[in-house]
C-alpha cells in the first residue's frame, strides 16, 4: 500500500541537498560577509542568504522539518502534491547548481550536451533512490493488500 512516509527519506534527501549546493555555492565574497551578493533563485531564501548563513541554515532546518513531518498527516490527494511540488521544486533547484559545483571543484567545464546527461544522471540517481525507498515499503506491506 502507498504510504507517504516512504517519500520521507528521498525528500529529505533531495531538500538537504538543494542546502548543500546553495551553501557551497556561494561566492567567496559572501563567506567575507558581503550577504548581499548572495546567488540563489528562490526569492525566500535570497531574502534569508541576505540576512545572513545562520539564519538561513536555522530556517531551512526549520522548514525542511516541517514538511517531514507534515508528509503523511495530510489527505492522500493532498500529501502526493505536496511531497511532488516540494520534491520537484528541490530537484530543479539542485540541478540548476551543478555546473557551477562542476566548474569549482573538479574544474571541468562540460559541454551543453554533456551537462544534459550529467543532469539526466543525477535525475536518474534520485529516481533510484525514490524507487528503493518504495519498495521497500511494498515489502513490508501486507502480501494480501493491492499495490497500487
Amino acid at each position: 500500500m502507498y504510504c507517504a512516509k516512504s517519500a520521507i527519506v528521498p525528500l529529505a534527501l533531495i531538500m538537504g541537498l538543494d542546502f548543500w549546493f546553495t551553501l557551497i555555492g556561494q561566492p567567496e565574497y559572501y563567506w567575507q560577509g558581503n550577504y548581499n551578493m548572495c546567488m540563489e533563485m528562490s526569492p525566500v531564501g535570497k531574502a534569508l542568504l541576505r540576512t545572513g548563513p545562520a539564519y538561513f541554515i536555522v530556517a531551512y532546518i526549520l522548514y525542511a522539518t516541517c514538511v517531514c513531518l507534515l508528509v503523511g498527516r495530510l489527505h492522500k490527494f493532498l500529501d502526493t502534491a505536496i511531497i511532488m511540488w516540494v520534491l520537484l521544486g528541490h530537484v530543479w533547484g539542485s540541478t540548476t547548481w551543478l555546473p557551477l559545483l562542476l566548474r569549482r571543484s573538479l574544474e571541468v567545464e562540460l559541454s551543453e550536451e554533456s551537462m544534459w546527461c550529467f543532469h539526466m544522471g543525477y535525475l536518474g540517481i534520485i529516481a533510484m533512490v525514490w524507487s528503493v525507498c518504495f519498495r521497500i515499503k511494498k515489502e513490508k506491506a501486507d502480501p494480501t493488500e493491492p499495490f497500487p
